[in-house]
């Protein structure tokens, strides 16, 4: 049985391994997914390497920093300027601009916590 620490947010997974086996673990993920049915978004998927981005957050295990892509910045910025002079906002409105910083908190505050296990 093999095993590989995962972190999965909604339908994304980041998969963390050692050199030595990033590649046999990467060929396992996608061995899994297409043996539980579940169709691999190959533009998505990433092979191994030292600096990857996921969910507008880029991790170097070479420098051993995690920090918001300037893109994802950018999205945070804008959002936070669109909504500095509101008074009112529909439920929908709301709904919306709330899952964006929900999904950029869980996103870093979950894959932080997990790079600190290794």
């Amino acid at each position: 049985m093999e095993g590989h620490p995962v972190l999965s947010y909604l339908d994304d997974f980041i998969g963390v391994a050692t050199p030595d086996i990033a590649w046999q673990a990467y060929d396992h993920c996608g061995r899994l997914l297409a043996e539980l049915g579940l169709e691999e978004s190959l533009s998505k998927a990433c092979p191994p390497a030292t600096i990857q981005t996921c969910l507008g957050v880029q991790f170097d295990t070479v420098q051993m920093t995690i920090s918001v892509t300037p893109t994802r910045l950018k999205e945070i910025e804008t959002l936070l300027v669109s909504w500095s002079t509101k008074k009112s906002a529909t439920n929908q409105s709301f709904s919306h601009w709330l899952a964006s910083f929900l999904l950029f908190r869980n996103a870093f505050g979950r894959v932080a916590i997990f790079c600190l296990a290794f």
